[in-house]
C-alpha cells in the first residue's frame, strides 16, 4: 500500500498519512462547495425529481463516503414544484446545437390545463423560432428567441417545450436580439412587452431592490427624501406587480401612458364583477 502512496505523492498528489491510513489533503471541491452544488440542484425547478436524485449521487462521488453521509444527513429533497418533463435535457441540447449551427428550431409549446395536465398550446401547432440564447431565471431555463411572425424577441420556458426539431433554415432577428444582461434587467419574470424608459419614485429603503434588479449602473437621484430611478423596462403586468409589491413605497412617475396603464391594471384587480 505504502509504495502506491509514495508514487501518488511523487506525481504531485497531496497525500497525508495518519495512524489508520492516509487521505488526500487537497480536493477538486471542498465540502462547502459540494453542499452548494447540491442545494442548487435540489432547488432547481427545471430538473426533474429522478434526475435531481441522480445528480446528487454523482456530486457526492467528489468526496469520501464519510463526508457524503454527513452531507446527506443535512440535506433533503424538498417537496416543491419540479418539472415532470423528462425531455428538457434533449430540448437544451437541441437549442444549443441550433444556436451553434445558426439554425431555427420548431417545437410544440405546452401549458397546464384545469385538470393539471400539460397540453399543447395553439391546438398543437408547431412554433418556428430563431433561438439566440438560454437564460437561467427564477430557478428555470428560458430560451430567448425571435418570432418572425410578430417581429418580437420572446421567452419560452424550456421545460414547456416539446419535440424540439432543428430546422434547415437560418436564424433571423439578430437586429432585435439583446444581450443577456439587458434581457435579465429589462424583463420581469421573463414576460416581454413594449420597451419604455420609466421613471420610478421610491423610498430610500428601496434602493437595494432597484440595484439588485437593474444592477449597480442604475441611475439613482436623491430628491426631497425620496430616490428617483430612470430605467429601461419591457412594460408588462409582471413589472406592474413588482412595483405594487412595495406597498406604495415605489410609484411610477412617467411616462404618463405607462402610469395610466398601471392604474387600469390596479382598477381591474379591485373590480368585483
Amino acid at each position: 500500500m505504502y509504495p502506491y502512496l509514495d508514487s501518488l505523492h511523487d506525481f504531485g498528489f497531496d497525500i497525508v498519512r495518519v495512524k489508520k491510513g492516509a487521505y488526500l489533503q487537497t480536493r477538486l471541491l471542498e465540502e462547502s462547495e459540494i453542499k452548494l452544488l447540491i442545494d442548487a440542484v435540489t432547488s432547481s425547478r427545471t430538473i426533474t425529481t429522478p434526475k435531481t436524485e441522480k445528480l446528487i449521487k454523482k456530486i457526492l462521488t467528489m468526496t469520501n463516503k464519510y463526508e457524503a453521509k454527513q452531507i446527506q444527513a443535512s440535506n433533503y429533497l424538498v417537496d416543491q414544484s419540479k418539472t415532470p418533463n423528462e425531455n428538457i435535457y434533449f430540448n437544451i441540447d437541441g437549442i444549443r446545437e441550433a444556436i451553434s449551427k445558426n439554425k431555427k428550431i420548431s417545437f410544440t409549446y405546452m401549458m397546464w390545463d384545469a385538470n393539471k395536465r400539460l397540453v399543447p398550446k395553439a391546438g398543437g401547432s408547431r412554433y418556428v423560432i430563431s433561438p439566440w440564447c438560454l437564460i437561467w431565471e427564477n430557478e428555470r431555463y428560458y430560451m430567448v428567441g425571435y418570432d418572425e411572425k410578430e417581429d418580437l424577441i420572446k421567452h419560452y420556458r424550456v421545460d414547456k417545450m416539446n419535440n424540439v426539431i432543428i430546422e434547415k433554415t437560418k436564424r433571423e432577428g439578430s437586429a432585435k436580439y439583446h444581450s443577456i444582461y439587458d434581457v435579465n434587467c429589462k424583463n420581469f419574470g421573463m414576460f416581454g412587452g413594449k420597451l419604455e424608459t420609466v421613471t420610478l419614485v421610491a423610498d430610500k429603503e428601496c434602493a437595494g431592490a432597484l440595484i439588485d434588479h437593474f444592477g449597480n449602473d442604475v441611475w439613482l437621484h436623491k430628491c426631497e427624501g425620496k430616490i428617483n430611478a430612470v430605467v429601461d423596462v419591457y412594460v408588462s403586468y409582471r413589472f406592474f406587480a413588482w412595483v405594487a409589491s412595495f406597498n406604495g413605497r415605489m410609484k411610477i412617475a412617467s411616462p404618463f401612458r405607462v402610469v395610466d396603464e398601471y392604474k387600469k391594471m390596479l382598477m381591474k384587480c379591485l373590480d368585483e364583477e
